[in-house]
């Protein structure tokens, strides 16, 4: 498998990575809404920066998870429409396990996540077993885990963001990823209620005519 992207839109921000044998093109934008409209530009130009187009694609990975609402449901539509239309793998990542992906060699750690809210998305993993993921509040989860590493996108946390699409396609070189789990996971419902309205599929007819 030479030819991998990955796509991350959960976390207000579009980012796009697109790698070729040992060639890797980013494309990040922060971003809290939009990323219906600039992500395939941006996975168009990602290609072009290796020199590759859709057609040679080979893998697709993408995020899913808590996050974004809408960055989440974009993502993986984009991700499972170029999957299908090309008949490649797709590997799909819940935020919690992309952020993993920076703590390579630690067991024990903490990843938090904003919400919007007053309270956070948080999963610990400790001796290297992944906890069930819960919704808390940030205080709250200090005193609880006072001595724990933590990285998120929660202030204080910080991490790399727009190196996170290369560490996934690097998690998909590597062999350890697992083709499929596309389905978008949250820590709780949304709080909206689905349009009666039915709309077209925008990212199956774009992709569709680029390829």
């Amino acid at each position: 498998m030479k030819n991998i992207l990955a796509i991350e839109t959960a976390l207000e921000a579009c980012g796009v990575s697109v790698a070729t044998g040992d060639q890797c093109h980013t494309i990040f934008e922060p971003m809290k809404r939009g990323q219906t409209e600039r992500l395939i530009p941006m996975v168009m130009e990602a290609c072009e920066g290796v020199n590759i187009t859709l057609k040679d694609v080979e893998a697709v990975c993408v995020t899913r998870g808590p996050g974004s609402f809408t960055g989440v449901r974009v993502g993986l539509s984009v991700a499972r429409t170029l999957a299908n239309i090309r008949e490649i793998p797709l590997y799909g990542l819940t935020s919690f396990e992309a952020l993993s992906l920076f703590m390579e060699g630690k067991s024990s750690y903490g990843i938090v996540l904003e919400s919007k809210r007053t309270d956070v998305y948080f999963q610990a993993i400790v001796d290297g077993q992944a906890q069930e993921p819960c919704v808390t509040t940030y205080e709250s989860l200090l005193e609880t885990y006072p001595d724990l590493e933590l990285i998120g996108n929660v202030a204080p946390l910080q991490f790399d963001q727009k190196a996170l699409t290369v560490k996934m396609i690097e998690y998909v070189q590597s062999g350890q990823a697992e083709e499929g789990q596309i389905s978008p996971y949250y820590c709780r419902e949304a709080d909206i209620s689905a349009s009666k309205k039915k709309y077209r599929t925008m990212s199956s007819d774009v992709l569709d005519s680029l390829l």
